[in-house]
């Protein structure tokens, strides 16, 4: 499955606020100054791709 550019930047914007929340919530990512940015790609990464197969890219 394949987004387009807008869906793509969109997805970005929520895993950024999915990143900001990990960071939050957990102690030790804010002591390491693991960045939100990071966060939310790892769990995009990790988490939605392999079960979805989603790509983000622009035809």
């Amino acid at each position: 499955m394949t987004i387009d550019t807008f869906h793509g930047f969109t997805l970005a914007i929520l895993l950024l606020f999915v990143g900001k929340g990990l960071v939050a919530r957990w102690g030790i990512l804010r002591r390491y100054n693991v960045l939100e940015s990071l966060m939310g790609s790892l769990t995009r990464a990790f988490g939605l791709a392999p079960r979805t197969g989603l790509m983000v890219g622009s035809h």
